[in-house]
């Protein structure tokens, strides 16, 4: 990561700085995310990035101001999109989304970023009571992600998905 963030900052390559952005925000490293991003605002991209990065630090109002206003049609703004969507509380609209963005990855055969999209709408699912479809999709996000602590997480969310009512009955049961 330290020598795509170095190079990113030395080169006007978009792609170099989206993908610096992207590590970044991946290992939680928000200044770095930060600093991608500027390079990229200078380069006339990165909006959705930004997006991403003010979502992630809490401010959830204006990073869903920015992903309405954002022209960006791309995968990563339809995730993220959603994603904003579903932190402000707008389940069924997340869910609109996020499967939208599904199906047009699915078509176009794209698999970046799929589990993150599975998550979030395994959230909005769960949200929603519908604890088959969200365990499904974990399922799913599980079968396309190696990384330990992403697989922990997902796994912890299967676990969430025991619901019990007010009276200890269990109201439904999903295989963890």
């Amino acid at each position: 990561m330290d020598i795509i963030y170095n190079l990113s900052l030395r080169n006007d390559d978009r792609d170099l700085s989206v993908i610096a952005a992207r590590l970044a925000l991946d290992n939680g490293q928000m200044e770095r995310a930060i600093d991608a991003y500027r390079k990229l605002e200078c380069l006339d991209r990165g909006h959705p990035i930004m997006t991403e990065i003010m979502l992630r630090m809490g401010n959830k109002n204006d990073a869903l101001k920015n992903a309405v206003n954002d022209p960006d049609k791309s995968v990563d703004a339809g995730i993220i999109f959603g994603m904003c969507l579903f932190e402000n509380g707008q389940v069924s609209e997340a869910k609109e989304c996020l499967e939208r963005t599904r199906l047009s990855m699915l078509d176009d055969g794209c698999l970046y970023r799929m589990d993150e999209l599975l998550r979030y709408e395994a959230m909005a699912e769960k949200e929603m009571n519908r604890p088959d479809r969200a365990s499904m999709l974990i399922d799913a996000a599980l079968s396309l992600n190696r990384n330990e602590r992403i697989r922990l997480d997902l796994i912890s969310l299967k676990d969430s998905i025991l619901s019990v009512s007010e009276d200890g009955v269990l109201l439904e049961c999903v295989d963890v």
